[in-house]
């Protein structure tokens, strides 16, 4: 066992206890670790689909999903850039997410 180990179990659940704020609750990381497979699953089923215009659910369970979170961090002047450069994505004309 590291020699850290017993301080840090300490720390963690005065995080999760609500009485330390400088590091998220088990609860807060787990939720943490799950965003990021599931959008590390949506970008992987992106990028290995020969064709997203032409699988229905990888726009429904990939792109459109990425794309609304994307509204919510990206410039216009970004996403109208990106909606030109994957204007074949878009085959079924649902125009990109607005924030």
């Amino acid at each position: 066992m590291h020699h850290e180990a017993p301080r840090n179990w300490i720390r963690q659940a005065e995080a999760d206890a609500g009485e330390r704020t400088d590091r998220p609750t088990s609860e807060m990381a787990e939720e943490n670790r799950r965003l990021r497979r599931e959008v590390t699953l949506q970008i992987l089923a992106v990028f290995i689909c020969p064709a997203p215009a032409q699988h229905p659910a990888v726009r429904q369970h990939a792109l459109k999903p990425l794309g609304e979170d994307a509204t919510k961090i990206l410039t216009n002047q970004t996403m109208t850039r990106l909606a030109e450069l994957f204007t074949d994505w878009r085959s079924d004309g649902d125009a990109p997410p607005s924030g």
